[in-house]
């Protein structure tokens, strides 16, 4: 009778090289465990099928491939901080609002063999930050900018606008919901009030206006600008959160024309508006106000001043003239009037048988006859009557003797 060796049964090791392998007692097998898993003693062990009882051997050094633990998995940007797994565990990773992997905000991550009683994660994807929408704040410096989650951008009001929180501020690209992120702080750049503008002599008082505001501005009647006798005035930005009126003129007095008022002293004189002026008349002149009168230089029309009461510088009359033996007898004349005396028959003056006389100003108001002599009798030749008492008797016109 012969004795023969007995198989052991079949020997499966989870996890490793080894299923349902056989072997007669005294051999032996290397199991190797499967990539990241290892055994007691390491990632391979030596099992021997030998004798347990009396025909049957059973294998021996049977040991387990267990799973080994990958590194603590750390993701940043989501909800996943030094998570632990074994070999073939699973791990659910969501990514903080704002970020956002290459599979979407969530993935899972796994714990694989690499190697024999080795284990890593794979699918380990990066949360990276969300796009904001481009970034427009009108009236700034601010125009399609750029920017992912947690970024911030600083943002410059133009000159004349503000925002609530000043010239400046700043705006961050911050999470709103999962996968999407938004500008946050991005305010408005609001025009800001120029100073209440007043121009003189025009139609402007106190004034309010914002940046960008206009203002027609027209010239009260008797005044002008460099422009014309309107002009627009603009509130424009003269600094960071500062505006100011722009184009801001000067209403000023137009002239009157040049002046004269015959026989004064008054010859082209000029004035601006609400100017003044006092007209003398000339000796012999009044007017009807008096020798003297004010014109004053008033507004007519837009950029147009004339000037007001002027009054003419008329003659005056001199007192009547009689001169006697002539012609001459209460004779009426006006200021620069003349006229020629005729002394009567018998009469004479310096100047002869006639002499003119002119009425001539003498003060104020006033005139007087100038040139007025007098017709003074002429001597008859000496009278001498024969056989009488006359002889040789000297006489003027209009004398008489009594003769003898």
């Amino acid at each position: 009778m012969t004795c023969e060796v007995v198989n052991c049964p079949a020997l499966t090791v989870a996890n490793s090289d080894t299923s349902s392998i056989t072997g007669l007692t005294l051999a032996t097998h290397v199991v190797l465990c499967s990539n990241g898993f290892i055994s007691n003693a390491g990632v391979s062990f030596t099992v021997t099928c030998e004798r347990s009882t009396f025909g049957i051997s059973s294998w021996t050094n049977v040991l387990t491939c267990v799973a080994v633990a990958c590194p603590a998995l750390t993701i940043l940007n989501s909800d996943t901080t030094a998570v632990n797994g074994l070999t073939l565990e699973s791990h659910s990773v969501l990514c903080v609002d704002g970020f956002t992997s290459s599979a979407g905000t969530s993935f899972t991550s796994s714990c694989v063999g690499t190697a024999s009683g080795v284990s890593a994660w794979s699918n380990v994807l990066t949360c990276n930050p969300i796009a904001c929408p481009l970034l427009t704040i009108l009236n700034s410096d601010t125009s399609s900018v750029f920017g992912n989650t947690l970024d911030t951008i600083m943002v410059s009001c133009d000159y004349g606008y503000t925002s609530s929180s000043g010239h400046t501020f700043i705006a961050t690209c911050t999470a709103s919901v999962s996968g999407a992120s938004t500008w946050s702080n991005a305010l408005n750049c609001n025009t800001v009030a120029c100073p209440p503008l007043t121009i003189v002599n025009s139609d402007t008082a106190s004034i309010s206006g914002s940046t960008l505001d206009t203002h027609l501005v027209r010239c009260d009647a008797g005044y002008t600008s460099s422009a014309g006798n309107t002009f627009t005035s603009t509130c424009s930005g003269s600094g960071p959160s500062v505006a100011s009126w722009s184009n801001v003129l000067a209403c000023e007095p137009v002239a009157c024309s040049a002046l004269t008022v015959a026989h004064s002293d008054t010859n082209s004189i000029s004035g601006l508006t609400l100017a003044t002026h006092l007209v003398t008349c000339d000796d012999g002149y009044i007017s009807p106000s008096g020798t003297t009168f004010v014109v004053a230089c008033v507004q007519a029309a837009p950029g147009v001043s004339i000037w007001s009461n002027v009054n003419s510088c008329s003659v005056v009359s001199c007192p009547a003239l009689t001169v006697e033996n002539s012609d001459s007898y209460f004779f009426a004349g006006n200021t620069l009037d003349s006229h020629e005396v005729t002394c009567d028959y018998g009469f004479i003056s310096n100047a002869g048988s006639s002499f003119t006389v002119t009425c001539m100003g003498s003060g104020p108001g006033a005139s007087d006859w100038s040139g007025v002599q007098s017709c003074d009798a002429v001597p008859c030749p000496f009278l001498t009557i024969v056989n009488s008492d006359t002889i040789s008797v000297s006489g003027f016109t209009l004398d008489t003797h009594v003769v003898s």
